[in-house]
């Protein structure tokens, strides 16, 4: 359901707006004020590899991308990212050029609790593409608990309230704060405050970014409508520039592709923009869920898989394409 929030200048009326937003989608949308401005406008809602192993093990289920057959491929490796979800890790390796060499995506099923320490601490210690701490550049934050609030009318304290009416927040959580400086406004977030500790102790000063990071940084300006998503098991998160000025945010869960479809075609709808004029930004977190995504196409025919805009396209290209854009994120 989209949360719909009438943003006005007087922070007591955003409050009391938030507390009516559901609390099972996250969503932006709109034009962002510019930094310094008093006057707020718009209606903003809060919110090529091989499959070497597909398993399941004590640790949980493991799906391997590998794009050399060299046996000292490890050795290339230069740079390191992870993407962290309440369930799974993702891991991904880069050589001194930037070219994806190694990943590695272990899951937990559906089922099992949301950031089970053992599981995470498992793949800390034992996942050889994090054996050197120095090599990794950043960790990325998959989360449905986030919220993005102009400039003008931010302060922390609120912020975390609007954040504890949107979600279930537990004790412990950690808020955190990432700026969108080109939109003038902050993507806040919060994380398992058990998960935080762990991630200080194993990895120091690793920077730690949400998810939806990657979709703000260099956004192509070219494009009139630009729409940049990345599709997760169950989670869709999206967000729509027009020449490169952000104008809708959001993540949202879904059960089949209809679901994204549906959203997506309201959106172009609301704003005016044709289903042919939408360039659709695609990345997949695994690579089962290629046939799956691929439906898209059907309701965006200028969707995109991968940087080079082939169309005979490998099942692994919209993961690579993901893989490189955090990695570019995370330099």
């Amino acid at each position: 359901m989209i949360c719909l929030l009438l943003m006005e200048t007087c922070t007591k009326r955003l409050d009391k707006e938030a507390q009516r937003c559901s609390r099972t989608s996250l969503t932006f949308a709109g034009n962002v004020p510019k930094s310094g401005t008093s006057e707020l406008s718009g209606i903003y809602s809060i919110l090529a590899g091989n499959l070497i192993m597909s398993s399941a093990t004590s640790a949980g289920n493991q799906i391997s991308y590998r794009n050399s057959q060299h046996a000292t491929v490890l050795s290339e490796i230069n740079a390191v990212i992870c993407v962290l979800f309440p369930r799974a890790i993702l891991v991904a390796g880069f050589d001194a050029a930037g070219i994806l060499r190694l990943a590695q995506y272990n899951y937990l099923d559906a089922d099992m609790p949301a950031w089970h320490l053992d599981f995470f601490q498992h793949d800390f210690i034992n996942e050889k593409l994090m054996g050197v701490p120095q090599q990794l550049k950043a960790i990325f934050i998959g989360t449905e608990d986030e919220l993005i609030i102009p400039n003008d009318v931010f302060e922390e304290a609120l912020a975390k309230d609007w954040l504890r009416n949107l979600r279930a927040v537990c004790p412990d959580d950690v808020f955190k704060t990432f700026e969108l400086k080109d939109a003038g406004a902050q993507y806040t977030y919060n994380l398992s405050g058990r998960m935080d500790k762990l991630l200080h102790r194993y990895f120091g000063q690793t920077p730690i970014l949400p998810l939806a990071a990657y979709q703000f940084h260099k956004p192509n300006t070219g494009k009139e409508h630009l729409l940049s998503c990345v599709i997760t098991e169950s989670l869709f998160v999206g967000s729509l520039f027009q020449l490169g000025k952000l104008q809708w945010h959001r993540q949202f869960s879904y059960n089949t592709i209809e679901d994204i479809a549906w959203e997506l075609v309201n959106l172009c709808k609301e704003l005016h923009i044709g289903a042919n004029d939408l360039v659709l930004e695609c990345g997949i977190i695994r690579k089962d869920s290629y046939d799956f995504a691929l439906e898209l196409e059907r309701y965006f025919p200028a969707i995109r898989w991968s940087a080079d805009e082939g169309k005979d396209l490998d099942p692994w290209s919209p993961f690579v394409y993901l893989a490189q854009q955090l990695y570019a994120c995370a330099l």
